[in-house]
C-alpha cells in the first residue's frame, strides 16, 4: 500500500479574522468545472472560461468564502486562474494542497480549517471527493460547450443552501435533494423548476385574494 501523503499545511484557509462573519465555504474545481484547455495542431493549447462565470462569482460570493481548487501546480495554472478572477472573490488552492493516498489525488475537506458541516464542494471527479461525498455536487465534466447553463443554473439553490447554513448541516441539505443520486445539473434544474410552479401557484392564488378583498372586508366593503 502507498503511503498517504498529506500538505504540508495542515490548515489550507487562513484563521478567520475576530469578529469576521463566517459564511459557508464553496469550493470549485478548477478543470473541467470552471475552465476547458484543449490542443490542435492549428491554434496549440486554447483555454476555455465556462459561461456565466463571472456572474455567478460576483453572485455567489456574496453567500460564500470562495475555493478555486486545482489540481495542477501553481505554475502552470496561477496566471489563469487569476485571470479568471480578476476581484479575488477566491482563495486559491493547487496540487500541493491534496492529500495522495494509493495514488489517487484527493481533496481531504477536513483540512480547510472551516466546520466541515458548512463546506460544499463542487467536483466531477470521485477520487477527489471520495473522502467528502456528502458534502459534494456533483457535475458532469464540462468539454467546451458554449451553450451550458450550469453556473447560472446552480445559483438560486446554492442561495438556499447559504440560506439554510448555520441552522442545518449542509449534508443534510445537499441530500435532501439528491446528491446521492442525482448530478448537480439536474438537481439545479429540478430547484428552478420548483420554484417555478411555486410562483405559478402564487399567481394563480392572487386574482382568489383579490376578488375575496373586494367582496368584504375593511377594504372592499359594500355599500
Amino acid at each position: 500500500m502507498a503511503p498517504l501523503t498529506k500538505p504540508t499545511n495542515s490548515k489550507l484557509l487562513p484563521d478567520l479574522a475576530e469578529g469576521s462573519p463566517q459564511k459557508p465555504v464553496l469550493i470549485l474545481a478548477v478543470e473541467d468545472l470552471l475552465i476547458h484547455t484543449y490542443y490542435t495542431p492549428r491554434t496549440g493549447w486554447k483555454t476555455q472560461k465556462r459561461p456565466g462565470l463571472d456572474n455567478f462569482l460576483k453572485t455567489i460570493s456574496q453567500y460564500y468564502e470562495l475555493v478555486f481548487f486545482s489540481e495542477n501546480y501553481m505554475t502552470s495554472v496561477q496566471q489563469i486562474i487569476e485571470r479568471l478572477d480578476p476581484n479575488q472573490y477566491a482563495h486559491k488552492l493547487f496540487k500541493d494542497s491534496t492529500t495522495m493516498e494509493n495514488g489517487k489525488t484527493i481533496k481531504d475537506l477536513s483540512l480547510m480549517n472551516r466546520p466541515i458541516e458548512r463546506i460544499v464542494l463542487i467536483d466531477h471527479r470521485a477520487e477527489a471527493y471520495s473522502k467528502q461525498p456528502e458534502n459534494t455536487l456533483v457535475v458532469e465534466p464540462w468539454k467546451g460547450d458554449t451553450s451550458d447553463r450550469l453556473l447560472t443554473d446552480l445559483v438560486p439553490f446554492l442561495e438556499l443552501v447559504a440560506s439554510k447554513s448555520g441552522k442545518i448541516d449542509v449534508r443534510t441539505i445537499l441530500n435532501e435533494y439528491g446528491n446521492r443520486d442525482k448530478p448537480a445539473q439536474q438537481i439545479a434544474r429540478d430547484f428552478i423548476t420548483k420554484l417555478q410552479n411555486i410562483k405559478k401557484a402564487q399567481q394563480q392564488q392572487q386574482p382568489v385574494e383579490d376578488k375575496k378583498q373586494a367582496s368584504g372586508g375593511w377594504f372592499g366593503f359594500r355599500k
